[in-house]
This record gives structure tokens, C-alpha cells and sequence, in this order.
């Protein structure tokens, strides 16, 4: 009786079955419980595919969304997913609209230029800087048994280990980014931070931060979340694509 329920609830999906869930229901003389489990099943196994396509794309569509939410709605089931399917879907919904939605028009409470529109505002934006850091190579205080060789030398009773230098983009800076047709904006308690898009020369995303680069040879580097970088940056590329 279940295998026959769950066959008729999937030709919901795919739209071969006449009746409504509430029909079927009265045929397998079920109440809105008994097939409950049985119908979110249905969907979940339809969505395991489905989340598949969107992952490939990483891309979430408004009328992939309806299409979703009309296939919950045939089987009389809450539109809601495991956190880590909804956060992907948030994430892949927002960088659909970063490519696809018309451009925002934000206001702000700073003086823009004239024909200036803002775009797009992040908050928690990290103002970085390239530094050279030293570090002592502790690897041996991290071992079970210690090693001496010619790395190391003693210092009194203290063991004095090599040092290494490395570079490091560090986050100097917390504020706010914002992206207008004209300028790239940074604002905080401590400073500002202004380049005209006319300036700029390239612009790249490295995992969680978007680098700037002018045409003078100056980088600004900004650190985000993950998430937000990749939606920042598909917003800017929006922006100069549309200026051209």
C-alpha cells in the first residue's frame, strides 16, 4: 500500500497523475498524517536530483524556486529543507540575482555624485594589507619524541628554533563597501577609502577577497565572508559589464 502511495505521489511530480493529493488521500483512505512521511520522501528524492543540477550551476533561479514550492504544494507539504540545503539554495539564489536581477538602487547617508546610483552595500568588509611576518618552525615541540639536528641551537636552557618569514594578507580594518556606478566606496570609524572606476585596471576574487587593482599600480585588497565575496563580486562585474 505504501510502494502504491509513494508511485502516485510521484506522478504528481511529473504530472502524470489525474488526481489531487487530497484524492489520492481518500482512495489509500488516508488522513493528512498517515501519508505525510511518505509524501515528504517523494519530494526529498525528487530534490537530491534537482539539488544536483543547481549545485552544478551554482546558480538558484526564481522559477526554479516556484517550480519547487508548486511541487510542495500538490503534496500538501511545508516548503522547508535540512539548513545546509537551505544555505546553499540562499547562497546560489543570490548570485542568480547578482547576474540577473536589475541592479539595485540603495540609498546612503554620505553624499554621492551627481547620476551616481549605489548598487550594492556590504557590511563586516575587511580592509587588508600585505605584510611580511616571522615565525618560529615549532614542528619539533609538536612531535612526541625530540629530534636535534643542526636546525637548532641552544639559548641558555631555552631551545631556540629557525625562523621563517611569510606573506600574509591581514585584516587592518572593519567597515563597510560600497559599489556604485562611479566608485568603489570604503567607509569606517578609522578611514575612507575612494577609487573611481575610471582608475581601476582589474579586479579579482581569491577565495574570500576581492583585489582591486588601479591603473597606477595601487591594490586594495577587501576581505568578506565567503559567501558574500563571490555575491560582491558578481555585483561589480554586473557594474563594469554595464558601463562598457
Amino acid at each position: 500500500k505504501k510502494v502504491a502511495y509513494f508511485s502516485r505521489c510521484r506522478k504528481i511530480i511529473s504530472g502524470e497523475e489525474p488526481l489531487t493529493i487530497n484524492e489520492i488521500n481518500n482512495v489509500f483512505g488516508y488522513d493528512y498524517e498517515d501519508g505525510y512521511d511518505i509524501r515528504v520522501q517523494v519530494f526529498h528524492d525528487y530534490l537530491n536530483k534537482k539539488f544536483d543540477e543547481i549545485a552544478e550551476q551554482q546558480r538558484f533561479s526564481p522559477d526554479e524556486e516556484t517550480a519547487l514550492r508548486e511541487i510542495c504544494t500538490k503534496l500538501d507539504i511545508p516548503y522547508e529543507f535540512k539548513p545546509n540545503i537551505q544555505n546553499a539554495l540562499d547562497k546560489y539564489r543570490y548570485l542568480w540575482s547578482a547576474e540577473n536581477a536589475p541592479l539595485g538602487d540603495i540609498k546612503v547617508d554620505f553624499p554621492l555624485n551627481e547620476g551616481e546610483i549605489c548598487h550594492a552595500a556590504a557590511q563586516q568588509a575587511g580592509f587588508c594589507e600585505h605584510k611580511t611576518i616571522e615565525k618560529e618552525d615549532n614542528y619539533f615541540e609538536l612531535t612526541r619524541r625530540l629530534e636535534i639536528d643542526e636546525t637548532i641551537s641552544f639559548k641558555g636552557e631555552k631551545i631556540e628554533h629557525p625562523h621563517f618569514t611569510e606573506e600574509v594578507t591581514a585584516v587592518v580594518d572593519i567597515g563597510y563597501l560600497f559599489f556604485t556606478n562611479q566608485r568603489i566606496i570604503y567607509l569606517s570609524n578609522k578611514m575612507a577609502k575612494v577609487v573611481e572606476l575610471n582608475d581601476l585596471d582589474n579586479a579579482n576574487l581569491s577565495v574570500n577577497i576581492i583585489y582591486f587593482t588601479k591603473k597606477d599600480g595601487e591594490s586594495i585588497a577587501i576581505k568578506f565572508n565567503d559567501d558574500v565575496a563571490e555575491v560582491m563580486f558578481a555585483i561589480f562585474k554586473r557594474i563594469l559589464n554595464e558601463r562598457q
